[in-house]
């Protein structure tokens, strides 16, 4: 690999560190858009970003199919996703989340 090559490729890896994508992002984008009753955000990623698991509860979700759930969900968080590699989302409405059907959807 040549001294250009390698240059690039540090810029390229210092310039995806900068623009890492944290758990307090994901969390403010989803708090500020869907007032949840309950949410979990965990970084699976080890810390860089790139892979999170959501748990969301909010009224916002009532009467809406799970498809239509999880689009809103990629929505709120477009220019977040640009940098995560997996989401996985499971979100509920309050109802389902009293009746412990957390892991159904």
């Amino acid at each position: 690999m040549s001294i250009r090559e390698r240059t690039l490729l540090h810029n390229e890896q210092a310039l995806s560190l900068e623009m890492a994508v944290t758990k307090e992002d994901v969390e403010r984008k989803l708090r500020d858009a869907f007032h949840p009753e309950h949410m979990e955000v965990e970084d699976l990623s080890a810390g860089c970003g790139a892979k999170f698991n959501v748990v969301l509860v909010s009224d916002e979700f009532e009467g809406k199919p799970l498809l239509q759930r999880h689009r809103m969900v990629n929505q709120v968080l477009a220019e977040e996703m640009k940098l995560i590699h997996a989401l996985s989302q499971k979100t509920l409405t309050p109802q389902q989340w009293k009746q412990g059907s957390q892991g159904t959807q």
